[in-house]
């Protein structure tokens, strides 16, 4: 399959293509050993809207960012961006985590010619863990993965940072597989076609890797 567009992230902040260093892996780290030293964000609450995506995760247009569903508020969604059209749900937890799934229907193809089945149909889930609620001075900080499992016709995984400044919310992030710039045909998959493939979801954190941001 050829990618006609990138149905997750938009690469706005940055286009170039060679930047393969462990940047991700950096990020993640340094995030990490925050939380670990921050024990009095526990209790921070969020100032940022968890706007809905044009899918059903929380974001920017089909761009995650760091903000996140409250305690058991679910989100039922509906989205279209030609060819796409997007039916799914999502649910808070905890306030720290965010979870989505989806049924991603693709009108340019047709899945079984012949067949009184329609259009080519790919069901795909995704989290989103927050790492560091954002206080007045640190800024949000969540990682997350999208369509991580089986076919991973759309996957991707990141780790992205939101601060309210008086009332704009900005969001950036970094992104890998299809938020890195990675076109369809070149994320490695199970040449078998298994069902749960994590092939992508434990790929080394080297790959390609590029930013992504938006307010």
């Amino acid at each position: 399959m050829h990618s006609q567009r990138i149905p997750v992230g938009a690469n706005i902040l940055s286009k170039n293509n060679s930047l393969k260093i462990p940047l991700f892996f950096t990020v993640l780290v340094i995030s990490l050993l925050i939380t670990a030293s921050s024990p009095a964000l526990a209790g921070e609450t969020s100032t940022g809207s968890p706007l809905p995506s044009l899918q059903s995760f929380t974001g920017l247009w089909d761009m995650p960012t760091a903000r996140i569903l409250p305690d058991w508020n679910v989100r039922f969604k509906y989205g279209r961006s030609d060819p796409y059209r997007y039916y799914g749900v999502a649910l808070g937890l905890f306030d720290r985590l965010e979870f989505h799934g989806q049924f991603t229907e693709i009108s340019s193809l047709i899945a079984f010619p012949g067949q009184d089945y329609g259009y080519y149909k790919d069901r795909n889930i995704g989290a989103r863990l927050v790492l560091i609620k954002e206080d007045e001075f640190l800024p949000q900080i969540a990682l997350g993965v999208y369509d991580p499992l089986g076919t991973s016709l759309f996957p991707s995984r990141y780790v992205v940072f939101n601060k309210m400044f008086k009332n704009i919310d900005i969001s950036i992030g970094l992104g890998q597989g299809l938020l890195g710039g990675e076109a369809l045909d070149e994320i490695e998959r199970d040449p078998e076609g298994e069902t749960f493939d994590t092939t992508f979801l434990f790929s080394s954190p080297r790959r390609q890797t590029r930013l992504f941001g938006g307010i």
